[in-house]
């Protein structure tokens, strides 16, 4: 069931990206791809939250948004 079907080849389905909290040098929090996903060895960073519990909840709100993208 999580194979795609793309004319006659098959194609596993891929692992939706997922998103992490990091302090940053300057006192705020970051929200950075996890390495895993990431095409570079640079770190990825969305954004940054001045508190970390506004970062934890932005992490919270993407990563549960690319799951629910995965679903349909």
């Amino acid at each position: 069931m999580g194979l795609l079907r793309l004319g006659r080849k098959m194609a596993k389905k891929c692992k939706s990206m997922q998103w992490e909290v990091r302090d940053l040098e300057d006192g705020r929090w970051g929200i950075f791809l996890k390495q895993e996903f990431c095409k570079t060895d640079e770190p990825v960073c969305y954004g940054a939250c001045l508190t970390h519990a506004g970062a934890v909840r932005s992490v919270e709100r993407l990563n549960r948004a690319s799951l629910v993208q995965e679903g349909n």
